[in-house]
């Protein structure tokens, strides 16, 4: 949690989005913390040294000590404990990927000195769902992108979304029947899901028939992002 805003330094827990180079040996960091929403944090000294390990990598979920510099123009990243690297994420292209482009939905969707700790939460969860080799990246993000909506008010019931006449066209009950176990199923039922042979089957087949279903739906669900 952070401090009083009148200190000079404040505390919090959050992740790594991104991060860019400043001049030579700089790091511009890009962080959703709790209770600050999106900001950016220099990283002095980070080329040369390696006394920040793993601090800037991106998907890193740590209590970063932030002090705001006149000199900086913002927040300087005094130190940091990082709890969980999502390693297993960052080693899957596919699911970096993903992770990379739900930075930079947040980073358009979220105004800025926004904060928002229920989303921030779901962001963990989902990240770790990502590590899941069992369950396909595309239907984490299809998860992702419902559960943020559903936490901001921005879609209906399920049924209301997608059981009507044109959904019923687009996605076979099979597939319906998923994407309702994907928004309400918690981790480790989902992954019990995922184990299921006649899933696995049904998804092989589907390859062939509607191989973008799981991108379908959630480009669907993202059209709601313009009513919130």
């Amino acid at each position: 949690m952070p401090k009083n805003g009148n200190e000079k330094y404040i505390k919090c827990s959050g992740v790594v989005l991104s991060r860019i180079v400043q001049g030579e040996n700089n790091l511009i960091l890009e962080l959703f913390l709790e209770d600050i929403g999106i900001t950016r944090a220099t990283l002095r000294n980070a080329i040369s040294t390696t006394k920040f390990g793993g601090v800037s990598e991106p998907t890193s979920w740590g209590i970063f000590a932030l002090r705001n510099s006149t000199r900086f123009k913002g927040y300087v990243l005094e130190s940091a404990e990082i709890f969980d690297d999502m390693l297993d994420l960052k080693t899957c292209s596919e699911a970096f990927k993903c992770f990379m482009k739900w930075a930079d939905m947040l980073r358009k969707k979220i105004p800025n000195g926004a904060d928002d700790n229920d989303l921030l939460k779901i962001l963990y969860d989902e990240m770790k769902l990502l590590t899941n080799r069992k369950i396909p990246v595309k239907a984490v993000n299809f998860r992702f992108i419902w559960r943020w909506l559903t936490s901001w008010g921005g879609v209906p019931d399920f049924k209301t979304c997608f059981a009507s006449k044109l959904n019923s066209k687009i996605f076979s009950v099979r597939e319906l029947k998923l994407l309702y176990y994907l928004s309400i199923l918690d981790a480790k039922n989902l992954e019990k899901l995922f184990t299921q042979n006649n899933v696995n089957e049904f998804l092989k087949a589907n390859s062939q028939n509607n191989p973008k279903f799981f991108d379908t739906a959630a480009n669907f669900i993202t059209s709601f992002f313009n009513q919130t």
